[in-house]
């Protein structure tokens, strides 16, 4: 997967990718980050610590698995 998607997806805002394996969890989500409209992403998430990465790494995501997101302040 290229590292930055910026220019590949550019428009991208709602993306689903449950049932896929990832070999590198965390490097997946931070070329997830470089997507520069993404509001929306449905995945699988087996550990409390892949959700805080994901939290931390994704700031403006609004909708995980079809839940709004919420964020302390």
């Amino acid at each position: 997967m290229p590292e930055d998607l910026t220019d590949i997806f550019p428009s991208l805002q709602n993306l689903n990718i449950k049932g896929i394996v990832f070999d590198d969890f965390n490097s997946t989500i931070s070329c997830l980050a470089t997507v520069p409209n993404l509001k929306s992403l449905y995945i699988n998430l087996t550990e409390e610590e892949q959700v805080d990465f994901l939290m931390q790494t994704l700031p403006d995501l609004e909708f995980l698995n079809g839940i709004p997101v919420e964020r302390e302040e």
